[in-house]
């Protein structure tokens, strides 16, 4: 009799299991395949709509739920549901798929059998990564997913500012008003011979740089300490410093990760760097932005426009104002969002699941 490898799919009604358990399936040889036993967990989430209230704070990382739910309990954050719905669930599981939902010391601790932890994020701050390191569970997640996703919105606000459809779309639904948008300073302007600064070159800002290269730019400036020149030159771009591309940009896009030496890496002091007026764009996480100086720097014309799917860590009636700016498209933390990421994140974690089943190396394995 063969033996069988237990997985069990803990998903939700984004990264659903049964679209999971079928790109597993297509990857897995037809004899590994009958020699796996899957259960499925689809967690009721995300809800909608989510209610905001004046004091309440719009989180920067996974917002699916109740923001008035505590998700950050100091060893994991950013989870959905109840911190226990997987305690007890693990018994004798051996491979865990898991998106968003919690996953901490207990319930790792009662799960005897389990090898494998295949996350369908990139920062799986759900998870609890020091028990999973002490209990010598391996452990792989599906980084770069949602890149093409996050690059495809980010085009997408910048158009939509830029070419007034945003305010012209909203005008039209909400308004009784035809709004003639033909006056030299209010009807827009094009990204043919603009220059595009690119703060960090990670894979949404590749991605970008592939969707903005068909559109005559006049240059795309890239900061980022942590990559190499010859890299950044190698993909079109201009390595400069963060002051260079402040000063010469028509658009500034933010693209870093959010560590203790990022955060308001965008303050008042660099607003005032800004010489060309330029759109500001954040939809990569909001601590990379100070929201009170963008504000002041919207409100003094330093800034032509803004365009922010993600939003800092204060009360939502401190944000009302800069999300109701004519020149401001704000959206609710949705530029990673779309089918293609699901089965890209599946694709990954199948191939990982394949090379664990194989005793091949992991792809995405997180050390």
């Amino acid at each position: 009799m063969k033996a069988t490898t237990k997985i069990l799919v803990a998903g939700d009604h984004y990264m659903k299991p049964d679209i999971i358990r079928g790109i597993i399936d297509a990857r897995l040889s037809p004899s590994r395949k009958d020699a796996v036993e899957y259960r499925s967990i689809e967690f009721p989430y995300p809800e909608q709509p989510i209610g905001l209230k004046q004091q309440t704070v719009i989180p920067s990382g996974m917002s699916w739920t109740d923001f008035d739910a505590v998700t950050d309990d100091g060893d994991i954050g950013e989870y959905y549901g109840r911190r226990d719905a997987l305690v007890g669930e693990l018994d004798d599981t051996q491979i865990l798929v898991i998106h968003g939902a919690a996953l901490p010391r207990e319930a790792i601790e009662a799960a005897p059998e389990l090898r494998l932890i295949v996350v369908l994020r990139g920062g799986p701050k759900n998870i609890d990564l020091d028990a999973v390191h002490k209990a010598g569970i391996n452990i792989v997640n599906t980084p770069g997913k949602t890149a093409r996703a996050v690059a495809e919105t980010t085009l997408g606000g910048i158009l939509g500012l830029s070419r007034n459809i945003v305010d012209g779309a909203g005008r039209l639904r909400y308004t009784d008003e035809w709004f003639v948008y033909y006056t030299y300073e209010q009807c827009g302007f094009e990204l043919a011979g603009a220059t595009i600064g690119l703060v960090g070159f990670g894979h949404v800002a590749v991605e970008l740089l592939e969707l903005l290269s068909g559109f005559g730019l006049g240059g795309v400036l890239v900061y980022d300490p942590y990559r190499s020149e010859h890299d950044i030159r190698d993909a079109g771009a201009q390595p400069v410093e963060l002051n260079q591309l402040l000063e010469q940009s028509d658009v500034v896009s933010l693209h870093a990760r959010l560590t203790s030496s990022s955060r308001k890496l965008i303050s008042s002091d660099e607003f005032g760097k800004m010489k060309r007026r330029p759109i500001v764009v954040n939809t990569a996480r909001g601590g990379l932005l100070d929201y009170r100086a963008l504000y002041e720097g919207l409100r003094s014309g330093r800034v032509s426009g803004a365009v922010l799917d993600v939003f800092d860590d204060q009360p939502y009636e401190n944000l009302k104002a800069i999300i109701g700016m004519p020149n401001v498209v704000a959206t609710p933390h949705l530029a990673g969002g779309s089918r293609e990421t699901v089965r890209r994140g599946a694709e990954m974690a199948a191939e990982d699941i394949r090379r664990h089943l194989t005793g091949a190396p992991y792809l995405n394995k997180m050390d």
